[in-house]
């Protein structure tokens, strides 16, 4: 069993043998010794420093005082501001070149626009304060007169009447109701309304207002129409129910000008018969912009009994 190549092993090792076991110890000891040094420079590798990134080490956070913090708040909030002031004035710009282009090919197409301006904030806020608010002493001036009647023919003295009607921004005349009442009354709405729809000039919010004297007219005082657009017609023709934002822009630029001419304001139950019409808030809007400011203000209620189309008197109602 000991025995290799004519040699006994089971006797006691030679002093070469010995000498043999220890150089292979030894080797074995240093080989281990290299391969431990390596997993050690291994391990310390992220520690080494690499050429061009000397100092690129992350260096541990430095906490920042409350006067630090506050003001690293306040230049991102100018610097945010600023931002919203570069857009705006760009949205303005590019706002200003799209009219200014409108505005050409209108006068190429020689189309005259009825629509009222932008009501002035700062002029705006002047007739505010100068108008009388609910809850004046006296109530007369701030009531909303209630009537029985048809309001393409408006029951008014001797002042300038303005009846007004909420069309959509299609250009497409509408059929029944105040449409046909206000077509039999005067050639010009469906005219003005459907050229303003070809010339884009039915923006939401805006109001077209002029005279309807061509066929009837009063003895005193003239009758105009006032056009608010105040719904939105989609690619489906479907019209929208009226916007509330549409129709409180339209009765501003309106009271301006019922203010200035001296005029009374004459209006169907608008939206009366839209389901889930808020016709409340449409009354407090109607108060707001043209009673609460001075301007005799009256809503009709078109009677079912067309023969009490015309009553001795309105009825007020604060």
């Amino acid at each position: 069993m000991y025995l290799f190549e004519g040699k006994d092993y089971s006797k006691e090792p030679s002093k070469e043998d010995r000498r043999s076991f220890e150089q292979l110890v030894n080797l074995q000891k240093t080989l281990l010794e290299k391969t431990s040094g390596q997993g050690r420079l291994l391990r310390n590798k992220g520690r080494v420093p690499v050429p061009g990134l000397v100092g690129a080490t992350a260096k541990r956070k430095r906490m920042l005082s409350p006067e630090e913090l506050e003001d690293r708040r306040n230049k991102r909030q100018a610097a945010a501001a600023k931002r919203k002031q570069l857009m705006e004035e760009k949205r303005r710009r590019k706002e200003a070149a799209e009219h200014e282009k409108k505005l050409a090919w209108w006068a190429s197409n020689h189309y005259r626009s009825f629509c009222l301006p932008s009501e002035d904030s700062e002029a705006e806020g002047g007739e505010h304060d100068g108008a009388p608010r609910l809850g004046h002493a006296d109530s007369d001036v701030t009531s909303i007169e209630y009537v029985s009647g048809d309001v393409a023919h408006p029951q008014a003295g001797a002042e300038d009447a303005v009846i007004v009607h909420c069309v959509d921004d299609s250009g497409c005349w509408g059929r029944g109701g105040l449409f046909t009442a206000l077509e039999k009354r005067s050639a010009e709405p469906r005219k003005i309304y459907e050229l303003a729809g070809k010339m884009k000039d039915l923006s939401l919010g805006s109001v077209l207002l002029f005279p309807i004297d061509d066929k009837e007219s009063r003895n005193e005082g003239r009758d105009l129409l006032a056009l608010i657009v105040a719904q939105h017609r989609d690619r489906a023709s479907v019209p929208s129910g009226i916007k509330m934002a549409a129709l409180e822009e339209g009765l501003k630029k309106l009271s301006s000008a019922a203010k200035g001419r001296e005029a009374s304001v004459h209006l169907p139950r608008i939206g009366h018969a839209t389901r889930g019409f808020n016709w409340y808030g449409t009354e407090r809007l109607i108060r707001k912009h043209l009673a609460a400011r001075g301007i005799p203000t009256y809503i009709y209620y078109f009677p079912r009994n067309k023969a009490a189309a015309r009553p001795a008197g309105p009825s007020a109602a604060s």
